[in-house]
């Protein structure tokens, strides 16, 4: 009885151990909060942006392309850290996104998100609105999505051009860790496409420090021996062996034995 009692609560340890593990790896997710901007000059852009070193990629190009004249389809324009001229005067900093466009951006190693900011400019109020969804996957499930936030912003207009602008953060400061990749997807936008101008997200690389790496590494297998090594003695005790008669016996049986060959 007193070996399955010890056992269990050895377990019970592990147990623990395995919850905090589990915690200190999970997502942050505290409360998103959304602030909406209008303007009529334009707005400046963060000058850092996570995506830039990301791999991109559209689910149907045909979906980026550009409309009167006036946009570009190159996507790398979305995160040049430029927001352009207010209205349409440089087409080279407007691109165009269709109702349906699914923009996926995947890291090289995960990320942390503190901040997400897009950005739309047009000339008028036809095509300002920022109505999209955000999914993000997870390192080792790259490809799992699972979503986070969906904006609908139609701004009350004062004027042309009409600029628009979202920023994401979080009660936490940090919307989100361990991400793999993040995807943008417009199913339904303003009067079938929008002029959007940069989508930009702020964070920090999760690689850890080698030291850090080392040291976990230690803890663990310190942990792992301390804890075999306990079951073992509990083992021992519920078959009612006492390691410290053993101990103190063994000698004296050694002694005896030698005594009598001599």
């Amino acid at each position: 009885m007193y070996m399955f009692q010890e056992e269990g609560r050895l377990n019970r340890t592990a147990l623990h151990f395995a919850i905090g593990m589990g915690l200190a790896c999970c997502p942050a997710r505290a409360g998103i909060v959304e602030n909406d901007f209008f303007s009529t000059t334009g707005f400046t852009v963060p000058g850092a942006n996570l995506l830039q070193s990301a791999t991109v990629g559209i689910n149907n190009v045909s979906d980026i392309q550009p409309e009167e004249g006036v946009s570009t389809a190159n996507l790398s324009i979305l995160t040049d850290l430029a927001f352009g001229d207010p209205g349409l005067d440089n087409p080279s900093q407007v691109v165009t996104i269709l109702s349906g466009a699914i923009i996926t951006y995947t890291f090289s190693s995960p990320i942390t998100v503190t901040s997400i900011n897009t950005y739309v400019g047009w000339r008028d109020g036809g095509r300002e609105n920022q109505d999209y969804t955000i999914s993000y996957s997870l390192a080792g499930s790259a490809t799992d999505f699972l979503p986070l936030y969906s904006v609908a912003y139609d701004p009350p207009r004062t004027g042309d051009p009409s600029d628009t602008a979202v920023s994401l953060s979080d009660t936490s400061g940090t919307i989100l860790d361990g991400v793999a990749a993040l995807q943008f997807s417009f199913p339904s936008v303003q009067n079938g496409y929008v002029g959007y101008r940069e989508l930009n997200v702020e964070g920090t690389s999760d690689v850890p420090e080698p030291g850090t790496i080392v040291l976990t590494g230690i803890l663990l297998l310190a942990w792992i021996f301390a804890a075999n090594r306990e079951l073992t003695v509990w083992r021992r005790r519920g078959e009612g062996f006492d390691p410290r008669a053993s101990a103190n016996c063994g000698p004296r049986r050694l002694s005896m034995g030698l005594s009598l060959k001599h």
